[in-house]
């Protein structure tokens, strides 16, 4: 897995994009049984998006600060655990 950083213009349009039926976000505290909620949902239906790793609007945190992700890749395996595991058929997702 590689590390990549994006312009802060790119993560300011994700944080204050609108969460819909296709687009949603989930904090990086999130546990795994909710990020495998969110990928089955959305395979389910008409398929969509997701990020991890952005904060709740109402937070304390706002704009860029609401973009927390993960210290290092290690810690972000919760992610790639959830989604392998437990969920059949397999959902389809790209890092």
């Amino acid at each position: 897995m590689e590390r990549r950083t994006i312009p802060a213009s790119d993560a300011l349009a994700l944080i204050e994009r609108e969460e819909s039926h296709f687009w949603d976000h989930k904090s990086a505290q999130s546990k795994g049984t909710v990020i495998q909620k969110i990928a089955a949902g959305l395979a389910n239906s008409d398929g969509g998006e997701f990020i991890v790793g952005i904060e709740d609007k109402g937070k304390q945190a706002v704009g860029l600060d609401r973009w927390q992700g993960y210290g290092s890749i290690e810690d972000a395996t919760i992610v790639l655990e959830a989604l392998a595991r437990d969920i059949e058929p397999p959902v389809p997702y790209s890092i």
